[in-house]
């Protein structure tokens, strides 16, 4: 069954799975993102969808007093921009004070009021994710060790 891709069709009221070989003239040419399978609501079958990967906003340096004041606005301008999930990415934090956590636990109740998802990407060892750790307050967020891991 090597080459072969296969397609889902419908006989006798009954679903069925066809193969087809690589270089069949009848096999159906489709994206790798379209489904048939009817996942997508009220989108029709067979029409090629994209999920618009989120917003991330990501910091260098020190986040502290001066800084945080803009950071919080660009969560909070995507939040206000009716973003579901937005990902803030301190990977390259390298200092994380107490008004950075403050504000940044405050754009999470923000977003905890209405229904939208912050991730944190905060790789292990980090300045930032050390200062969560010592703060208690890890569990707090929803802290990814990559961007990966927090948009899986």
């Amino acid at each position: 069954m090597e080459g072969r891709a296969p397609a889902a069709f419908e006989s006798g009221g009954r679903r069925r799975l066809a193969v087809y070989a690589a270089s069949d003239a009848q096999a159906p040419q489709r994206p790798p993102w379209t489904t048939t399978a009817g996942r997508g609501g009220d989108r029709e079958a067979g029409r090629p969808f994209s999920v618009p990967e989120p917003p991330t906003i990501a910091p260098e340096g020190d986040l502290d007093l001066h800084s945080i004041p803009a950071v919080v606005q660009q969560l909070n301008d995507a939040a206000g921009a009716d973003q579901p999930h937005v990902i803030l990415d301190l990977s390259a934090v390298t200092l994380l004070d107490s008004s950075a956590l403050g504000g940044i636990m405050d754009v999470q109740h923000h977003f905890n009021r209405h229904g939208r998802k912050l991730s944190v990407i905060a790789p292990n060892g980090s300045a930032a994710v050390v200062m969560l750790e010592l703060t208690g307050l890890r569990s707090t967020f929803s802290v990814f060790g990559s961007r990966d891991a927090a948009l899986a």
